[in-house]
């Protein structure tokens, strides 16, 4: 089981790749690994909704990458402030 709580980036389906922190947390059930987590965007403009229910990628800052699934977007204010995301394949931490 591992966790990662530093700055991570998303790559959205409009191209765009909004910076924040990310949470993440990883185990291995029965040698398949799992990981899911939150992304607390810098930019709550961003267009997170037209890429919620897509596999994007997200990038740590030492290039490692991995592919997630944007589960839901939380809203306050009418921004975004936390992103609900579940990794698919091994955990880029």
């Amino acid at each position: 089981m591992g966790t990662y709580t530093e700055r991570a980036t998303l790559h959205l389906i409009d191209g765009s790749r909004p910076g924040g922190a990310a949470s993440l947390r990883s185990k291995q059930v029965r040698g398949l690994w799992s990981w899911e987590g939150t992304f607390l965007p810098d930019d709550q403009h961003a267009n997170f909704f037209g890429s919620q229910g897509q596999n994007i990628l997200i990038e740590l800052p030492g290039g490692q990458t991995g592919e997630v699934l944007l589960q839901n977007v939380q809203i306050g204010s009418h921004v975004a402030t936390n992103i609900r995301l579940l990794g698919s394949g091994p955990p880029p931490f």
